[in-house]
């Protein structure tokens, strides 16, 4: 009976089951700016707000202008349905986000821990558009929304 209840316990925490995986620390989702709604496939409105709020407070960038920059160029979706060429809720071409992200990279990850490097991840696209702006970028006029 003993073992039944260790090996239950044991593949309960090894499943995921009652406290979150990612729980290691208090505090480590707005730590590592990390707000995706758990178990959920797709990013809420609410998730991609506070994942903009987080960096930008993090960097020192308008949280609104980046808010704004969202709002504009993508309507208030995580990956607005479209035929061009741009993604993600900054609407980043892929090449620009490749560079962007490979210039930044080292201090994303240190800042963020680890940060996919694919344009249509969502973290990845904020996280790379907020850095960039805070080490010296400009929302314009690439980012221009009349």
């Amino acid at each position: 009976m003993t073992k039944a209840i260790v090996f239950g316990l044991a593949l309960l925490l090894v499943v995921g089951g009652g406290a979150e995986a990612n729980d290691r620390e208090p505090g480590w989702r707005q730590e590592q700016c990390r707000f995706k709604t758990a178990g959920g496939i797709d990013w809420s409105a609410s998730d991609v707000e506070q994942t903009i709020r987080c960096v930008a407070a993090r960097e020192g960038v308008s949280a609104e202008e980046a808010l704004s920059v969202w709002r504009c160029e993508s309507g208030w979706a995580y990956e607005p349905a479209h035929a061009d060429c741009c993604h993600g809720p900054m609407q980043y071409m892929t090449s620009t986000f490749r560079s962007q992200f490979d210039q930044l990279k080292g201090s994303i990850r240190r800042r963020y821990g680890e940060v996919a490097e694919r344009v249509h991840n969502v973290r990845a696209n904020i996280t790379t558009a907020v850095v960039f702006i805070g080490h010296g970028g400009s929302w314009s006029p690439t980012w221009a929304c009349g």
